[in-house]
């Protein structure tokens, strides 16, 4: 019986049910540049647990300047740290630029949630998403 139950528990782990998260990707090409964006969202049954927001602009032509790129970015990420329960961080390499931010919602403040849609259901989440442009997985 030991075996039995062991045996089940490694086809769940294996088999990623159970598995809470959700992935969604999107990337734009615009006139200069390239964005793409990354959502990895943990859920605590069907809500929201974290939330982890990657976006990378990488500079490919002369029509946008690298250091216009870097100051929006600081200034996302100043914004973002300046909320309950959020860290933001930028990174710029050549001519890349990466903002990444942290939202732990069980710490944010109520309206925050309520202003970023953190409140919503996992399958109304995916769909807003979706509904945005992003593949989600």
């Amino acid at each position: 019986m030991k075996k039995l139950l062991m045996i089940i528990i490694v086809i769940l782990f294996l088999s990623g049910c159970g598995n809470n998260n959700l992935v969604c990707t999107r990337r734009e090409n615009n006139k200069g540049s390239n964005v793409s964006e990354k959502y990895e969202t943990s859920f605590d049954g069907d809500k929201i647990e974290t939330v982890i927001w990657t976006s990378t602009t990488t500079v490919t032509g002369t029509s946008i300047d690298i250091n216009t790129v870097i100051t929006s970015a600081e200034q996302i990420s100043t914004i973002f740290n300046g909320l309950e329960g959020v860290t933001s961080s930028v990174e710029a390499r050549g001519n890349r630029v990466t903002v990444t931010t942290t939202l732990n919602v069980f710490e944010m403040d109520d309206a925050d949630i309520i202003r970023l849609s953190l409140f919503l259901e996992r399958d109304t989440y995916k769909e807003l998403k979706v509904d945005s442009g992003f593949t989600c997985k």
